[in-house]
């Protein structure tokens, strides 16, 4: 770190023993890239709430919960919740929100998206990114361009994504939303593969989908 070989870190739960122990640990790391001449390091966590919840803090509700109350207010929130808490640890990334619109309730994804309505999912994701935002921590909303067609999960197995044109488009809506609110600091691309558009790389490296879709169409800097 103090070299300046290491931009980030992301932690997981074996990281923390207490809340104290791990605010010193982030605190010293962070000391040690400023002697380096380092702009300070990304510490990221994945805290989506739910069965992805990394720490035992906010957010108090899932995503699915935050979707059946149907409340911005609420998403932004427990945004803001999970934003202060992170921020106290020393942590300056949450890898959340998911705003993944699943298109059955085989979906994978289906119990950490907010919901299957893609323009509440866009208003949903928008307001708890900008309420982790406001403080201080960057959101994401992940998984670009859109998973919620597959029925394995990404993390865990080779997946091929072929949605119908309308479901891709469908899947790009909560994204748009985030994007242009400006609420989601970063976007975390899918690792699945989406053949109408690259038959052969993960949309994470894909050219098509990163440069193309992501940075062309969307606009996403």
């Amino acid at each position: 770190v103090r070299a300046g070989q290491v931009g980030g870190v992301i932690l997981f739960p074996d990281n923390r023993r207490s809340d104290d122990q791990l605010e010193k640990a982030l605190a010293q790391l962070q000391d040690e890239a400023r002697k380096g001449g380092s702009p300070g390091l990304l510490v990221s966590v994945d805290q989506e709430g739910g069965q992805v919840s990394r720490f035992p803090g906010p957010p108090d509700m899932t995503a699915r919960q935050i979707g059946r109350t149907g409340s911005a207010e609420t998403a932004s929130d427990e945004g803001s919740a999970t934003g202060r808490y992170l921020a106290r640890l020393g942590v300056n990334v949450d890898l959340a929100p998911v705003v993944d619109v699943p298109t059955s309730r085989r979906s994978f994804i289906t119990e950490r998206a907010f919901s299957m309505d893609t323009g509440l999912t866009g208003e949903l994701g928008a307001a708890f990114a900008a309420g982790l935002q406001e403080a201080g921590v960057a959101a994401t909303a992940k998984h670009f361009p859109g998973i919620g067609a597959s029925i394995k999960s990404t993390d865990v197995a080779s997946v091929e994504v072929k949605p119908t044109p309308q479901q891709f488009t469908e899947a790009l809506t909560p994204f748009e939303e985030t994007v242009e609110s400006g609420g989601a600091a970063l976007v975390m691309v899918a690792t699945a593969v989406f053949p109408s558009y690259d038959r052969r790389n993960p949309a994470a490296f894909s050219r098509e989908i990163v440069r193309g879709e992501l940075r062309g169409k969307l606009g996403f800097e």
